[in-house]
């Protein structure tokens, strides 16, 4: 997760401005396929915690992933 939080620390010092058009469009689409890959992920963390005692998670996983 750290290295996650590196990548994306370091993609929000890019000036995406300075690029032509094109590759603006590219890195956008790029940056929507991650962001869709990491939701698949968020729901099998998501997924795998249903099983879990809620007293191990706080309560309930529906309600602790709500709040």
């Amino acid at each position: 997760m750290d290295a996650l939080d590196a990548a994306v620390a370091r993609l929000r010092e890019v000036d995406f401005g300075s690029y032509e058009p094109v590759v603006r469009l590219q890195a956008l689409e790029r940056l929507e396929t991650a962001r869709r890959r990491q939701m698949v992920m968020a729901h099998d963390v998501i997924a795998g915690l249903a099983d879990e005692d809620p007293s191990d998670t706080g309560g309930p996983t529906h309600k602790v992933v709500a709040d």
